[in-house]
This record gives structure tokens, sequence and C-alpha cells, in this order.
């Protein structure tokens, strides 16, 4: 989006910077999920972790976001919920449908579970715009890991939401998986 860039992207030459303030990342395994991951990703030349400013600054090469299929294997119990939240915004932007499907964790402490994403992220994104279904292959449990999950990602542009108030209590229930 040019707003978003006019106010977070530097220019540096051929190369631009943005910082993304993040929240949790405390353990090796996610500094070196944070630094690796992007640099997968088309034009991404490096991704560097300041834990003291909880900052992560990304160097890219400029270009169009490109829709089509996308796999992260996050590894062992790598919270892949927390890729998902990393990619989505982009390819909500590209001109195309885009199927994420990713392998590691998908119920691990200090990142949201797949269930919430599925039942309390997505549906607020909905309420945006957005057109996201997720699909549970296999549970990822935390150490272990080894889950898969599938989002297929439509284009969108999304609309404020404004939450003024708090709705009614619909259903309460616990789940235990196992």
């Amino acid at each position: 989006e040019p707003a978003f860039a006019a106010q977070h992207v530097r220019a540096a030459g051929a190369l631009s910077r943005v910082e993304l303030y993040l929240e949790g990342v405390h353990c090796a395994a996610c500094v070196w999920l944070v630094e690796r991951l992007p640099r997968v990703l088309p034009g991404v030349v490096e991704a560097r972790l300041d834990l003291g400013r909880q900052v992560a600054t990304v160097a890219f090469e400029p270009g169009a976001v490109r829709a089509g299929d996308h796999v992260f294997n996050v590894g062992s119990a790598g919270s892949c919920t927390l890729v998902l939240q990393t990619v989505l915004p982009a390819l909500m932007l590209a001109e195309g449908t885009s199927r994420v499907t990713l392998t590691g964790g998908t119920h691990n402490p200090m990142a949201p579970p797949f269930h919430f994403l599925q039942r309390a992220f997505i549906p607020l994104l909905r309420a945006m715009g957005a057109n996201v279904t997720l699909e549970l292959n296999r549970f990822g449990f935390f150490p272990a890991g080894g889950g898969d999950f599938t989002a297929d990602i439509q284009p969108a542009r999304l609309v404020p939401l404004h939450l003024s108030a708090r709705g009614e209590r619909t259903v309460a229930y616990a789940e235990s998986f196992v």
C-alpha cells in the first residue's frame, strides 16, 4: 500500500528497508525463524532481529507480490501460525489467488494456535473484507511439531473495522486436543 510505504519504508539505493515491531519473540528458534524465513521470499536480501528493541529490519528489492502456491516448512515445532500472519497481508494485496501450505507447529506456547486464527482472527478479517479460509490437515504440538495446514487467500482491499462495544456471549465451551 502506498500510504504504508510512504510512512514506514526507507529507500537505500536499489534496496528498501522496513522496520517491523514484534512482540513475544524470546527464543533462539524464533530469532532464527524471523531472520531466515523472509529470505526465501523473492526480493528479500536480508532480515535482522534486534531482540532488545523487538524490531525486525528487512531489506528488500521492491517488486510486486506474487500470488500462487507457497510452501513454508518451519521445521520441528516452529510456529506456522506466526508465519501465516506474516505473509497474509502481502498475499491479500497480490493480483491473484494464493494457497499457502505450512508445516511445523500449529499449537505452540507463545504463539496463537491454529484454532484461534480459524475462529477469531480470520472472522475479523472477513468482517473487514478479506476472503481467507484455513484447513487443518494435521496437529503439530510443541515440542515435536509435524503439523500442517493450508490457507486459501483471495485478493482483497480491507476496510476499517470498528469494534466499539463488546458483543453478547453466544456460547462458552472448552476443548482439549491430545
